[in-house]
């Protein structure tokens, strides 16, 4: 243990001096002053992140899923990738996203440095709260170990696999001949497959081949059937998190995987959805005009950033609050709107609830911040922008949603990660929390949608699992 907690200060001391070396050789790069207020606030905001990191990482040393240390660390990767791109980001990116095509005067530099630094001190305000919401539930249950399931065996948890699969199996066919799927449930039960697998796969000498083959077949599942590339990051996302609470290991491998997974995956993406988007189109003119129609004239003109490069894609939680301040006070436009209270109808299925509201605020978010659709109305077959958690939380209260509501939600994700993912637990106990918990790892979407089917999905996966483990303990 003493050694695995070295370890852990090597790479937390090698990232803090890689960092900040890092954000001042970025200022430099783009001719900024690194002791001005924007580079002193950015500097803070480096250090806050590190700080609380430290606290949690090193001090503490965390038993649960570290939700609140894998937004510190998003954040970190935004803010450095932001201010080493910062002139093209403004000469180029933030101009093609915002301005292009555009009859109105851009902004000029000093206006963009001023949005960045209030784009800044909200990141900051987020990040605070957020952290002291997860400080306050260690303090209240520090000790507390929860415990759901029983221990099992090797072949306990291989009957469990197995059962999974079969309901996975039912999961795919009702979908193919009744096209009815419910992926707030199909998400969970996929990560606990691999947690289960992986696990078994690095504590059993048996059925190693079984278990590659189970995790690979959801990888390629996720790449071919939905071509999702967050849930492949979560999924690797697990495995990193079993090695480094059950082997006490920092896995280089697996890291090296989740960057590849996000540089390449990325690209793989956008351009499987446009070939996709070009032949649905091929199709339809085939059908209402019985003619050949070359895929090329069919092209989407979507705006030049809509493949949306590696550099909009890791600062896009900067670039979105610099476009929110900038029509809050440039142009003078209204940017509040209410995300979180439709998580009053999370635990109402819709199957019951035909008028359910729908969480489609990424759509409004996009038409009304990123102007996409106003250029072309079939972006919206590709092109959606997430409203990422420090832009959630400023859009319902302003200054006090990145205060009161990050605070909140620290405390709640907090608690909920204490509760379901110790892994002092039993081992079927953590697992379990990991495939729910896990889908909040990184603050990708509004927190309303990524928080509402967490109750329900704990509530049918537990009771499920009691089925199931009555069926395998017979």
């Amino acid at each position: 243990m003493k050694k695995f907690l070295l370890v852990n200060k090597i790479y937390f001391f090698s990232l803090s001096i890689l960092s900040f070396s890092l954000l001042i050789f970025n200022f430099n790069k783009n001719n900024l002053s690194i002791d001005s207020e924007i580079g002193l606030i950015t500097l803070f905001l480096i250090f806050v992140i590190f700080l609380f990191n430290y606290v949690f990482i090193i001090k503490e040393t965390i038993s649960e899923y570290p939700i609140n240390i894998f937004f510190n660390l998003y954040i970190l990767i935004n803010i450095l990738v932001f201010t080493y791109n910062f002139n093209y980001i403004y000469d180029n990116t933030y101009f093609n996203i915002f301005y292009h095509e555009q009859n109105e005067p851009y902004i000029d530099f000093y206006i963009f440095l001023e949005l960045y630094k209030k784009a800044i001190v909200i990141v900051l305000l987020t990040v605070i709260f957020l952290n002291f919401g997860f400080i306050l539930t260690k303090k209240l249950i520090k000790n507390k170990i929860f415990n759901f399931f029983p221990e099992l065996k090797e072949q306990d948890f291989l009957r469990l696999i197995f059962f999974l699969l079969i309901i996975k199996l039912i999961s795919i066919f009702i979908f193919l001949f009744f096209n009815i799927i419910v992926p707030e449930l199909i998400n969970p039960i996929n990560l606990l497959i691999v947690g289960i697998s992986f696990y078994s796969l690095i504590h059993f000498e048996k059925n190693k081949l079984i278990n590659i083959f189970i995790i690979l077949f959801i990888f390629f599942e996720n790449i071919f059937l939905t071509y999702a590339i967050y849930k492949n990051i979560i999924l690797l996302v697990i495995c990193f998190i079993i090695i480094y609470n059950y082997k006490k290991k920092i896995s280089l491998i697996i890291f090296c995987l989740i960057l590849v997974w996000v540089f390449l995956g990325q690209t793989f993406k956008v351009n499987f959805r446009q070939n996709q988007v070009n032949n649905a189109t091929v199709q339809e003119q085939n059908l209402n005009n019985n003619t050949e129609v070359e895929v090329q004239e069919l092209n989407l003109k979507i705006p030049e950033f809509n493949p949306r490069p590696v550099v909009l894609r890791l600062t896009e939680p900067v670039v979105s609050l610099i476009r929110i301040k900038d029509l809050e006070r440039i142009k003078k436009k209204i940017v509040k709107k209410d995300t979180i209270s439709i998580m009053a109808y999370s635990l109402i299925p819709r199957l019951f609830y035909k008028d359910k509201p729908e969480q489609d605020f990424a759509v409004w978010y996009t038409d009304y911040f990123f102007n996409v659709y106003q250029l072309n109305e079939n972006a919206k077959k590709t092109v959606t922008y997430n409203i990422f958690w420090p832009s959630d939380f400023y859009l319902n209260f302003n200054y006090y949603g990145s205060i009161i509501l990050s605070f909140i939600f620290g405390f709640i994700l907090s608690l909920i990660s204490k509760i379901l993912t110790n892994f002092q637990s039993s081992k079927l106990h953590f697992l379990f929390g990991l495939s729910i918990i896990s889908g909040l790892t990184f603050p990708d979407y509004n927190i309303s949608l990524m928080l509402s089917p967490v109750l329900l999905q704990t509530i049918i996966l537990f009771i499920l699992l009691k089925i199931l483990i009555l069926l395998i303990k017979r």
